[in-house]
């Protein structure tokens, strides 16, 4: 069901005018590579798609891990607890306090904490697509984070 070689690679572009492109490459049967570049959603969705498939590979290891569980913690962890209506509209509450916070921040913070914390880039992925060191991205989304921690505790 699973291949254990990518066929695909995603990767990002950030042309001179601070814009960011985004691109999946893939070597045809020929032996050709190409690279096609797409919208940040197909980009998105490919990302999400490479996670689900990920945790897929991982069932085996949480079936066994579930095999020592009692049927009681079993249950708890199957069943999902539904939300009162309160905690559902904190959430939403929350939510639209969280993206206020990360819009108020300045664009290349707030461009590379989504690329780290939204689309699950490394800081090494970010830096090599930005074309600067790790440690200044880390130190960018490091003062974001605290930007906006600062803002949703005021």
């Amino acid at each position: 069901m699973f291949h254990d070689n990518d066929q695909y690679t995603l990767h990002r572009k950030v042309d001179g005018g601070g814009f960011t492109h985004y691109y999946i490459s893939y070597t045809d049967e020929q032996g050709e590579a190409h690279d096609t570049r797409v919208s940040r959603e197909v980009f998105a969705a490919y990302l999400r798609f490479e996670k689900d498939e990920r945790n897929l590979r991982r069932w085996n290891e949480r079936h066994r891990e579930q095999r020592d569980l009692s049927d009681a913690e079993i249950s708890a962890r199957a069943l999902r607890q539904p939300h009162s209506i309160e905690n559902v509209l904190i959430d939403t509450e929350q939510r639209k306090l969280l993206w206020q916070a990360i819009a108020g921040l300045p664009e290349i913070q707030r461009r590379r904490l989504l690329m780290y914390h939204v689309d699950g880039m490394t800081y090494e992925e970010i830096a090599d697509s930005e074309d600067c060191t790790k440690r200044a991205v880390k130190f960018s989304v490091d003062i974001a984070e605290e930007k906006v921690k600062n803002f949703l505790s005021s």
